[in-house]
């Protein structure tokens, strides 16, 4: 018992936390029923389903999980009725607003609005995919429309080719497979990387099941190279026309990828432990 207890004081006192420097978050803590309107987002706006429709899209219960991936709440599910669903980023609007996570990232896109999008910088997502459907119809689009359900022409959009996993850019442009087969039902983690390189040559790189909490991805990317200048304003989810087409959960947005891929952190690891062992003397005693 007492060599249990160094073990777990050096846990907390020598191992050092892994933190989320995160720009943006929405883990859909809220009870289940309708996703239009939902804001439980943080530096996100409400979710806007098309046609402000109550039914076609909802938060349901329980959430999604993947690994020690920290989580939190329900998830969204959608049976889509050809209908879209998305959320928009909370970008400071004017240059001068009051700054948030976003600020760094800032550009002002050809229509008059402050997008994500500044030359040189580097944004990565993530969340947690999932369809209940054997077809290739489930796609999350990465967009600077103004309208979130309604991705526009430009962007990049995860989705399904030929039951493979890949990134394309919306609107017929450059396409790459991850390599890895979709399986109906199975949960996974998606991952990408946005590189703001120059005006009119963005590049978008996705990662499919990488492990959480590393300083970078431990498997291989697929990647594009957009024809279009990008700016990020809004996430579309579209997993099919089908009734509980599929699921996602766990929207992040950060500096880097352990940002989008937090795990407990080993100091909160070692209480939980250091309860269990407590239990344990108290069931011998």
């Amino acid at each position: 018992m007492r060599k249990w207890l160094i073990i777990v004081l050096f846990l907390v006192l020598f191992v050092s936390p892994v933190s989320a420097d995160l720009v943006a978050y929405d883990n859909l803590n809220t009870a289940p029923g309708k996703l239009d309107g939902v804001s439980t987002g943080w530096n996100l706006l409400p979710w806007f389903v098309q046609n402000n429709n109550t039914t076609a899209y909802t938060v349901a219960s329980p959430g999604l999980t993947y690994l020690n991936l920290n989580v939190a709440g329900n998830c969204a599910i959608g049976d889509g009725q050809w209908l879209s669903a998305g959320i928009g980023i909370s970008m400071p609007n004017p240059w001068d607003a009051v700054q948030n996570e976003w600020s760094p990232y800032r550009k002002q896109d050809g229509d008059g609005r402050y997008k994500a999008g500044a030359e040189g910088t580097t944004l990565w997502a993530s969340f947690l995919a999932r369809q209940d459907l054997s077809n290739n119809d489930y796609k999350v689009n990465f967009h600077q429309s103004h309208i979130a359900w309604n991705p526009g022409s430009e962007g990049g959009s995860v989705g399904l080719s030929n039951g493979v996993w890949a990134i394309s850019e919306i609107g017929g442009g450059p396409s790459a497979s991850s390599g890895v087969a979709r399986v109906v039902g199975q949960t996974y983690l998606m991952v990408l990387k946005i590189d703001f390189l120059t005006e009119g040559s963005d590049q978008m790189t996705l990662y499919v099941n990488p492990t959480p909490g590393l300083g970078a991805p431990n498997v291989t990317g697929a990647s594009i190279t957009t024809t279009k200048d990008f700016s990020l304003y809004g996430v579309m989810f579209y997993p099919s026309s089908s009734t509980n087409a599929g699921a996602l959960d766990e929207l992040r947005f950060g500096n880097t990828f352990a940002d989008v891929t937090p795990i407990p952190e080993p100091a909160t690891i070692a209480l939980l432990v250091l309860g269990g062992l407590g239990l344990l003397g108290r069931k011998r005693n």
